[in-house]
């Protein structure tokens, strides 16, 4: 999820530099810690995102990358969904 300011600021940026100034931005809001989903890291905590029908879905829970697949971390519920991208799990 983008901050406010962000989502204002690229609005507000002209076409032309809209490319290079949104990538700068893209390194306040956390979108360059995304990481192809074939690259995950076995056993440990990750934020997992998923494709949706029309988006992308962010999970709110931490999820591990096993060998047999993808599991929800607290419930310990194996997730049948086709994930796209990972993160390292922020813990609140």
């Amino acid at each position: 999820m983008k901050l406010q300011w962000v989502v204002k600021a690229e609005e507000s940026v002209p076409r032309i530099s809209h490319g290079m100034i949104g990538k700068a931005l893209g390194f306040v809001d956390g979108a360059r810690d995304w990481h192809p989903a074939t690259t995950a890291p076995f056993n440990r905590d990750l934020e997992l995102r998923l494709a949706g029908h029309r988006r992308r879905c962010t999970l709110p829970f931490p999820c591990r990358h096993t060998p047999d697949g993808w599991m929800n971390s607290d419930l310990n519920v194996r997730i049948d969904l086709p994930a796209i991208e990972w993160r390292c799990w922020r813990s609140s």
